[in-house]
Formats: structure tokens, sequence, C-alpha cells
């Protein structure tokens, strides 16, 4: 074999072995087991029947419908933070909350109970408010035509001292409620009866102290064309509003003034 032969077979071999080398291999696929589902689970009861006792009223609705399936059975909601207002499972027809049935008669016969004009009864008007609001609204009642004890309570303490976080909580939900005792002007006289029995006050801040009795003679002159002008657009007629010795009775027991006894009068002194 000439030296030009032997040289272009060792080339043809080494770009054999070139190719060789070279041949393109497809990566190997890999296998993905996929985990079985799970078994599905049943689904958790929303409803059941029950029983109300005073343990067991957080949840517990009752439908008032006689031709339900189960009216006038207690159910319990199985759900946490029971709403105020459910439809019934059975027929669709709205129930309150018992519980907020509950609080709102516990609240209200509390603030019955509490004396007028003082501090602990105040307080507890000022949470029984929020409730009321709740169940106006859950009843759903076109007009509220009874009293309102715990807004009786409010307007009384708020007519003679201010408190501005309560008075704007009440004036932001009484537009939104249909009270046929308290017409909606009713606000703007408790606001002006406000003004005028506290201006009063800081016009008698004295060093000495003051018989009562002329007091309350100068407080109640000018508070009475105030109520004769509530009595006739409102007619909220109540001697809380009118009664001059009732006023310093709630300063007195709010600690805005102080009462003492000499001889045959009852002295006040405003400091």
């Amino acid at each position: 074999m000439s030296f030009f032969n032997k040289l272009t077979s060792a080339f043809a071999k080494k770009e054999q072995k070139q190719a060789i080398n070279t041949t393109y291999e497809e990566p190997k696929k890999q296998i993905i087991v996929k985990p079985e589902p799970p078994e599905p689970k049943e689904a958790m009861p929303t409803w059941e029947l029950t029983e109300l006792t005073a343990f067991n009223i957080q949840g517990v609705y009752k439908c008032k419908n006689f031709e339900c399936e189960q009216g006038y059975r207690y159910l319990k909601y199985l759900v946490p933070n029971p709403p105020d207002v459910a439809n019934c499972p059975f027929c669709g027809k709205p129930m309150i909350h018992e519980k907020l049935i509950d609080d709102y008669y516990r609240f209200t016969n509390a603030v019955l109970g509490m004396g007028s004009g003082n501090q602990e009864g105040f307080e507890v008007a000022k949470r029984t408010w929020n409730i009321f609001v709740r169940y106006y609204k859950a009843i759903n009642n076109d007009v509220w035509k009874l009293e309102i004890p715990v807004l009786d309570y409010i307007f009384d303490i708020t007519s003679k001292i201010s408190f501005p976080e309560v008075t704007k909580e009440v004036n932001r939900d009484f537009p939104c409620l249909n009270l046929e005792r308290y017409p909606q002007e009713t606000i703007l006289y408790i606001s002006r009866l406000l003004q005028t029995s506290t201006s009063f006050l800081y016009e008698c801040v004295s060093t000495e102290p003051q018989k009562q009795v002329d007091l309350v003679k100068e407080l109640e002159g000018r508070l009475s064309p105030i109520l004769e002008e509530m009595q006739e657009v409102t007619g909220i007629n109540h001697p809380n509003y009118s009664d001059g010795k009732y006023y310093f009775y709630v300063w007195r027991k709010f600690g805005i003034v102080k009462c003492e006894r000499q001889g045959r009068y009852n002295m006040i002194r405003i400091s």
C-alpha cells in the first residue's frame, strides 16, 4: 500500500471514531408515580336539632314557621361566629339567634334595674345600645312602637354631661332606626339641653358654695324654652329633662359638683 493510501485510510478511521463518539443519545425518561387521591370525606353537617338551655344558647335558632318541617324546633348552627339572622335550612325563613334575643332582654332588664342618673347604669346602657341596634335590625320591624330604656338612659345622661364617643355612636345609628316615640329631631334637642346646662355650670363656677334653690331656679328658667319646643315637636315631656334638682343630682353622682348642708339649705360647690 502506498504512503498516500495509508494516510487516507488513517484519516477515515479517525473521522469514523469521532462520529461514533458524538452520536446523540436521548436522555432516559423519568417515570413519576402519582399518589392515589385520598378517599372523599363525608361533609360535616351544618345544622342539628337541639334543646335550648342556658349552657347551649350559642348558635341556636328557632324556626317560627308553622308550615315548616321542623317548625318551632330549636336548631343549632354548627359554624363559628354564627350571625344574628340565619335562614332555616328546611323552609328558608329567617331566624334570629337566640343568644341575641337573650342578650337584648337581659341587658334591657339590667338597665331598668339600675338607679337613674348614675355611672354604673350609664355603663350598662352604653353596652346595651349596640345590642338593641342589632336586635332591631334582626327582627326587621318597620316601626318600633315601644319605649327603649337604654336610649332613655343615654339621653338622660348626655343631656347633662358630654360624652362625645357615646353621642357619636348614637347619632350614627339613629337615622337608620324608625322609632315611633323618638323622632329624629330628639337628638337635636338633647344636644341643645346639653349646651345650655353645661354653659350654665361654667358660669356658676365659684370658690364659694351657692344655694341650690337659687341655682335650680336659674337653670330651669334657661331650659324652659327648649323643653316647650321639644314637647311641641317630638311629644317628649319627661321630668328628667325639666327638673333642675335632678340635673344637680346627676352632676353630683358623676363628681362634677359637690353638695353640702348648711342650716336649712343645700349648698352647691362648683369648682
